[in-house]
Formats: C-alpha cells, sequence, structure tokens
C-alpha cells in the first residue's frame, strides 16, 4: 500500500468515525452520569436511606465528612482530565487504586474507636448486606463512566478501569456511610472494602474490552 492509499484509508476511517465535539461529549457526560446517578440514589432510598442507628451525629458527621473528602479527591485523580482526554500517569492511578480502599477503611476505624461500643461485632450484621449495597450502588455509575470513554484509551485501558471502579466504591461508600453504623472492621473489610475492590476489577474487565482502542478497517 503506498502513501497516496493509506492516507486516503485514514480519512475514510476518521469520517466514518467522528469524535465528539466538547460540547456533544460534556451533554453525553451530563445525562449517562445523572442518569446513574439517579438509579444509585433511588437503590439508596429503596434500602432505607440515612439510618443513625445508635451513632451520636458527631461520629457519623467525621466519618462520612472524611469518606466525602477521600471520594472527592479520587474523582479529580481518577476521572476529572481537565482540557485533556488522556487519563493520568499510570503511577498516579495506581496509587490511586491501592491507597483508597486503605485511607477509608483507616478513617472509619480511627474514628469509631473513639466513641465507646462502636467497635462491637454485630454477629447479625457480618456485611452482606453493605457487600450487596455497594455493589448496586456503583455498578451504574461504573458502567456509564467506561461506556463514556469507549475507544479511547490507547495505553492503560485496565487501569483505567480499575481507577474508575475505585472511585465509583468510593462514592458509593460515603453513601453506604449514611446507611450503615457497624464500625467492626471485620465487618467494614467484608461489606465495605471487599465490594469497592470487586468494583475496581470489573472496571479492569470493562475497561479492556469497551474503553480500549482497537484497529478498525
Amino acid at each position: 500500500m503506498n502513501s497516496a492509499e493509506l492516507r486516503a484509508r485514514t480519512i475514510a476511517a476518521v469520517r466514518a468515525h467522528p469524535s465528539l465535539t466538547h460540547c456533544q461529549f460534556r451533554a453525553r457526560a451530563i445525562l449517562l452520569l445523572a442518569g446513574s446517578v439517579a438509579v444509585s440514589l433511588g437503590i439508596f432510598f429503596l434500602a432505607g436511606g440515612l439510618r443513625l442507628g445508635p451513632r451520636t451525629e458527631s461520629l457519623l458527621a467525621m466519618t462520612m465528612g472524611g469518606a466525602l473528602a477521600i471520594a472527592l479527591l479520587s474523582v479529580l485523580v481518577g476521572i476529572h482530565r481537565k482540557r485533556s482526554m488522556l487519563a493520568r500517569p499510570g503511577w498516579q492511578l495506581a496509587l490511586l487504586v491501592a491507597s483508597v480502599p486503605v485511607a477509608l477503611l483507616v478513617w472509619k476505624i480511627a474514628w469509631s474507636a473513639h466513641y465507646p461500643g462502636m467497635m462491637v461485632n454485630w454477629p447479625a450484621r457480618p456485611g452482606l448486606r453493605c457487600f450487596a449495597l455497594t455493589l448496586a450502588l456503583g455498578i451504574a455509575p461504573l458502567v456509564s463512566l467506561v461506556s463514556l470513554y469507549r475507544h479511547s484509551e490507547p495505553l492503560r485501558p485496565g487501569l483505567v478501569g480499575a481507577a474508575m471502579g475505585t472511585v465509583v466504591a468510593a462514592v458509593a461508600w460515603v453513601l453506604l456511610e449514611l446507611w450503615c453504623p457497624v464500625g467492626y472492621p471485620r465487618h467494614l473489610l467484608i461489606g465495605h472494602v471487599a465490594p469497592g475492590l470487586l468494583l475496581a476489577l470489573l472496571g479492569v474487565i470493562l475497561g479492556r474490552a469497551l474503553m480500549a482502542m482497537r484497529n478498525r478497517r
């Protein structure tokens, strides 16, 4: 194939699969993310919404405030791309995936330990309901994020997907903090941390399957 034929095929491929303009991309992002957030909030309220339980308002404020700060920071690192369509460097995404679950767990335990009775075992609540609720809250936003960047990651689609799964899990943790009063470490590992890791793994799978750039004839 000579250079003229290659140029012609490249132009034809670009015309066949035109990129979205910035305004089109933003509109699509708003629609997808708003719809997925609405689904997650609906699930949260159907599950019972805010449940203070035996916690004091100050404990809830501190644990939720810290979780919210960690979630917002993870959104800035894992999703926000400023003016570039490229994801952040791989080491930043890997650090995000590794550190966010640990930070959320440590913050929750550190504050719960300051309040009497908040670190006791709840045999009736091993964490399975929190596990299921976290997944239910996170699935729709994760699928929306991956779909938004479909066929747009040339280098690290799996790692980018893992970061998206971690971000979604961090945001779901904030809602779970409003719903679950348990601070027992084993419960947190089963019901709060484990589903977040599963969402990150699902992000890897979806990222490689849907976000990877592929050669198209």
